[in-house]
């Protein structure tokens, strides 16, 4: 008896090991680690006034569903300024073409104000401040290269001992450097 147990172990081994691998193989020849660069438009309400927004950022995709991005985002008049960030973007497993995401991301803020230093002299002064940012978007593939995010995100300021949040919403296009021909849910 132990004979047969050991025979049908040994076979099942033969058979199975190279199909497990071969399996474990294709998958990661089908999804490999890549880059991305996007492009952000939008808008964000500060202080009771809506302002564009634009963004470009460049992405570091680890695996399927854990990637970094540093990205250059800058808010125009009246509330201008400019961010600086950088943080992880973690997938969601959903169905295909479509995967949303949730992201944070860690840098600096840069504005210009205007500082009353005596009756009618004002003087523009550089303020640089702490910057934190987090929100969450889903990407529609378009193509095995090419996708599109729309997103919302918080940005919290650290201006002077006080914090302000901004509510910034817009879309993303999103360029794959590699290939993904298998997408999530595939």
């Amino acid at each position: 008896m132990k004979r047969y147990v050991l025979g049908a172990t040994l076979l099942a081994a033969i058979v199975l090991v190279p199909t497990i691998a071969r399996a474990q193989g294709a998958e990661e020849q089908a999804w490999g680690p890549g880059t991305t660069l996007s492009l952000f438009a939008g808008a964000s309400i500060r202080d009771s006034s809506a302002s564009f927004v634009g963004s470009g950022s460049i992405g570091w995709e680890f695996t399927r569903y854990f990637a970094v991005e540093g990205s250059g985002l800058w808010i125009s008049e009246p509330n201008g300024g400019f961010a600086a960030l950088f943080g992880p973007r973690i997938g969601v497993r959903a169905v295909p073409r479509v995967m949303p995401s949730v992201f944070a991301g860690v840098g600096m803020w840069v504005e210009s104000q205007e500082e009353e230093v005596a009756p009618g002299q004002t003087l523009e002064k550089t303020v640089e401040e702490f910057a934190f940012a987090t929100g969450v978007g889903v990407d529609f593939y378009l193509s095995n290269h090419l996708a599109i995010r729309p997103d919302f995100r918080l940005m919290f300021i650290n201006l002077s001992s006080d914090t302000h949040m901004v509510p910034i919403f817009g879309v993303h296009v999103t360029y794959h450097f590699e290939s993904h021909p298998y997408l999530p849910g595939r």
